[in-house]
């Protein structure tokens, strides 16, 4: 990620608290017609955004990626078939990459919308039962998915990685290879399991000091045992075995059954929620009244309650 410590600017503040970012994303076409003026005046919003989360390091490894791979490289982001009224900081966050790294911007290649409406209390599942999915649209040479390319992906932020891993598999069903991917911020995790806990207690720690370098000394230390700047997309090993002692088994036949795919195909950020359910499953078990007419919560109770969230979600 761009951003330092994943979801702060170089002022300290936070991704989603930014002032100009519910303009950018709110832009929208009036009955007349996109005017110019505002559109211009939009873009260079977006791109002064942008450049205000870049770091020259994160720059300089992802170029360090492209000079190991070969020619043709695009960089691409998740373009909604409406731009610029969709996604319209991604394009530019890509449109900003390629300018920088000197390589060529991808066209093309679009989102399709998802069919339900987003309720932040029911996010996450709404968005595991609904896949983001992609098509091109090539309408000239070097537009759309160009087999054997390589390609960066590229976001404006990371939530739960679903857009990413989505345009990632579109691009190698179609014989591209994907380099890398990279977002501008991500947004702090909730996650409750050992490996998250000491990346939330620092930003905690952040939150209450405000303690001028402070990003700078925690930021470099990474996220996850990663790299400064990098957050894994995959799920991790230790994810995983996570999983595995909590419910592995039946988590992965309820995930194969109702949505048509695995554990080793979740995000690393949607296997952390997933923790954080099976967590707040038992601790609500635990509190409710029928709780002592059961001697214990198990791993049978909370995949039920997980498929029946999933089973709700598809059909929003």
């Amino acid at each position: 990620m761009h951003s330092p410590y994943g979801c702060i600017n170089h002022n300290g503040n936070l991704y989603a608290n930014d002032i100009h970012l519910n303009k950018i994303k709110n832009f929208r076409e009036d009955n007349q017609g996109i005017k110019a003026f505002d559109l211009k005046n939009i873009v260079n919003l977006a791109e002064s955004f942008v450049y205000r989360y870049l770091r020259e390091e994160i720059l300089e490894d992802i170029y360090d990626i492209i000079l190991s791979g070969s020619q043709p490289i695009y960089v691409i982001s998740p373009v909604k078939p409406s731009y610029p009224r969709g996604n319209i900081l991604a394009y530019t966050f890509a449109a900003v990459l390629a300018r920088e790294l000197d390589v060529k911007i991808g066209k093309g290649i679009y989102q399709a919308p998802r069919s339900f409406k987003r309720d932040k209390k029911k996010d996450f599942f709404e968005r595991l039962a609904h896949p983001v999915n992609f098509f091109d649209e090539a309408q000239g040479e070097g537009e759309g998915i160009i087999p054997g390319a390589n390609y960066i992906i590229a976001d404006d932020v990371l939530t739960y990685g679903g857009t990413l891993a989505g345009l990632h598999t579109h691009v190698t069903q179609y014989g591209g290879h994907v380099l890398g991917c990279t977002t501008l911020a991500g947004n702090r995790s909730d996650a409750n399991h050992s490996e998250c806990r000491r990346h939330n207690q620092r930003f905690r720690e952040f939150e209450r000091s405000k303690k001028k370098g402070w990003m700078e000394s925690c930021y470099k230390d990474g996220v996850l045992g990663q790299p400064p700047g990098v957050f894994p997309l995959a799920i991790t090993q230790g994810s995983k075995q996570e999983l595995l002692s909590r419910a592995y088994e039946g988590l992965a036949q309820c995930l194969q059954e109702e949505l048509g795919f695995g554990v080793e195909s979740l995000t690393e950020r949607e296997a952390q929620r997933i923790l954080k359910e099976f967590h707040d499953y038992e601790i609500q078990f635990q509190r409710r009244p029928e709780s002592r007419q059961k001697s214990s919560f198990t791993r049978k109770d909370a995949v039920d309650i997980f498929r029946e969230r999933i089973i709700r979600a598809k059909g929003a």
